[in-house]
């Protein structure tokens, strides 16, 4: 590649002289080559032109390698960097134990399996970070057996809104990708109003650690299925929730 870099008649008194930078199309390194067609330019002047333009050739070659570098460490079946979103549903559980509610007898019981469901949006910075944010409802927990009496009882319902950082590692060339995350969850408790009569309970709301970890393999290049399970951790008031579930996305990449 020919890049001129002094137009012709540079030397306004003397012969046309130009000057070239011939730059090698490999990834690594450049070539510097002059020539000049007036007899009368002197070596000396001929160097002192052409040492300004030695920086601008180094920086060409190194961007010719960076290049070729990225190129290189591009992974084909990788999370595909840009926005993405998606949608999951499984099994949900909540921590609530038989006697953590006033007036427990010998025959509360809680039940905190159920199934939910979350939906996310998130931004992919390449193949191995990203940020992501999600809605999570889960399943109710169903609490029986107040005062001993069998029929007296409520649910608990838990929600949740994540914004989490996620690490991906691309298995090879497989499509099979696995992750990790961590962050926080601003989880909602609501309690139903015979729970709050019977049990002397009331709804409430923090701001918990959450984290979890899954797998993803590409159906399409843009399309991943997705396998998952996320942690919500609990505080003296709320008890921990989490998500196994199987869930599909779209990358706008």
């Amino acid at each position: 590649m020919f890049i001129p870099l002094v137009s012709e008649g540079v030397c306004s008194k003397l012969p046309p002289c130009v000057e070239y930078v011939i730059i090698a199309t490999g990834p690594a390194w450049a070539k510097l080559e002059t020539y000049c067609t007036s007899p009368y330019y002197s070596k000396m002047e001929f160097l002192m032109k052409s040492f300004p333009l030695i920086p601008a050739a180094i920086l060409a070659a190194t961007a010719a390698f960076f290049t070729h570098a990225a190129q290189a460490v591009a992974v084909p079946n990788g999370a595909l960097p840009g926005f993405y979103l998606g949608g999951q549903m499984g099994y949900t559980q909540l921590g609530y134990d038989d006697g953590d509610f006033t007036n427990s007898s010998s025959i509360t019981r809680v039940n905190n399996d159920g199934i939910g469901g979350r939906v996310y949006f998130g931004y992919q910075i390449n193949h191995y970070f990203g940020a992501e944010a999600g809605y999570t409802l889960y399943g109710m927990a169903r609490v029986t057996g107040f005062n001993n009496n069998s029929s007296l009882g409520g649910d608990i319902r838990h929600q949740a809104l994540d914004i989490v950082l996620k690490g991906t590692y691309p298995l090879v060339d497989s499509g099979f990708n696995i992750y990790g995350k961590a962050g926080v969850a601003f989880v909602k408790e609501t309690a139903s109003q015979t729970l709050i009569t019977a049990a002397d309970y009331s709804d409430n709301n923090a701001t918990l650690f959450t984290y979890g970890a899954g797998a993803t393999y590409n159906i399409w290049p843009q399309v991943p299925l997705e396998f998952s399970w996320t942690q919500v951790l609990h505080n003296n008031e709320i008890a921990n929730s989490s998500l196994a579930a199987i869930g599909i996305g779209y990358y706008f990449g």
